[in-house]
Order: structure tokens, then sequence, then C-alpha cells
């Protein structure tokens, strides 16, 4: 799900205007496709060198989410540079804590596992804060 009019306050674009908000359903056994990044694309407004920046944020997120059987994982904002890049300027990625357990005993991912891919997306080096970010589009 996506929307250039997102930022902080989603639930009020689907509230007030939720034909600005582009869904993307998946299959486990297709994962992120092409269309998929086209179809964001073209509803962000985002130029071709973005769309393919977006293509590899959205394939990387998917493979995360899955190997690391996540609840809920999620940019926003997800800005534009003042150069044109994309970059994340929050994550946020949630586990099922009541499902680590499941995990641990017998199922793939260890809590342990989940942790560190939290670890490491808290300290990407590309990860940046708001103010670093100098001259940044919002989604």
């Amino acid at each position: 799900m996506a929307s250039e009019a997102g930022g902080m306050d989603i639930e009020q674009v689907a509230a007030t205007t939720p034909e600005k908000i582009v869904r993307c359903a998946d299959h486990p056994a297709v994962g992120f496709s092409p269309f998929q990044a086209r179809k964001l694309t073209v509803s962000l407004a985002l130029d071709a060198g973005q769309g393919r920046q977006l293509a590899e944020i959205c394939r990387n997120l998917y493979r995360l989410f899955l190997e690391k059987d996540c609840s809920l994982l999620e940019i926003n904002p997800l800005a534009i540079t003042a150069q044109g890049q994309l970059l994340a300027l929050d994550t946020k990625i949630n586990f099922d804590m009541g499902h680590a357990g499941a995990i641990i005993s017998g199922g793939k991912g260890t809590a342990e596992e989940k942790l560190k891919a939290l670890e490491w997306a808290a300290s990407s080096s590309r990860r940046a804060s708001p103010r670093s970010a100098g001259g940044c589009r919002r989604f």
C-alpha cells in the first residue's frame, strides 16, 4: 500500500480520499513483481530511476517480511532527496512475539534472528534523519 498523499496520517487519507491510496496484492509464490513496481511508480509520480529504486526497496522489504516472519513492515515516510534518491526516513518492523515461541521451538527463524534484523534496520547506513535528508519530498 502506498500513497503520495500519505505521510504520517495515512488513516486520515484513507477516510477522506481513499482513491489516493494504491494497493498491490501479492502472492508468496510469486513475490513482488515488476508489474507491481510499475504500478507504484506511476501512482507515486516517480521517474524511471526512482521507480527502479522503489522496486529494489519493495523487493527487499518483501524478502525481509517473509524471511523474518514479520507481522508488520512499513516505511513511513519515504522521501525523495534533492538529488532524486529515495530515502526511508523511518521504518517500523513488528514481529508477532506470541508466534515467536512457535518459531523458536521448530519453525523457521528465531526470535534472536528477528531482533538482529530489527537492529540491522535501525542501524542501516541508508537510514537518515529528516534533517540530514535535506530537501525531501515526503509521501
